[in-house]
């Protein structure tokens, strides 16, 4: 699948599947309906941890050795932590208010407002290929060999 989308096309399915997977899981709750819950959760943790792992591991093998670590952080830690806080709050705004439907709808819309992101990545990569900071240093092939 990433031959045939390319990496920026398969970066847009997790947006779009976690908000299918939350309203999914909302309506499950709502119905009291395992299969929706089940089918809910499977939308996404299927491509979360398949094709957008691998999609992340090959655009982050775009970026040069000294800013690896710095842009692998931002895209594997910062979403998740930034997430986990913000979900707190909401998750203890639904049991207060045994509103436990919201919690999944709330994360859906959070992932709606990251498609119009993904879709400008879209649009974008190309272009930011062709960025400056992206071009590897080369090194010195007659210190390497030894000469």
């Amino acid at each position: 699948m990433l031959e045939k989308l390319g990496i920026p096309g398969v970066l847009m399915i997790l947006p779009l599947a976690t908000v299918f997977g939350g309203i999914l899981v909302s309506v499950g709750i709502l119905t009291s309906n395992l299969a929706w819950l089940a089918v809910g959760l499977a939308a996404w943790f299927i491509p979360r941890w398949s094709i957008d792992e691998n999609a992340r591991r090959a655009a982050l093998a775009l970026v040069p050795d000294e800013r690896r670590t710095r842009v692998s952080f931002l895209v594997d830690l910062l979403p998740v932590s930034v997430g986990l806080i913000a979900a707190g709050p909401v998750a203890a705004l639904g049991l207060l208010t045994d509103q436990l439907w919201a919690v999944p709808l709330a994360a859906a819309i959070v992932a709606g407002v990251a498609v119009p992101f993904a879709i400008k990545v879209r649009r974008g990569w190309a272009d930011s290929l062709l960025n400056w900071r992206l071009r590897r240093r080369k090194q010195n092939r007659s210190s390497i060999l030894g000469e």
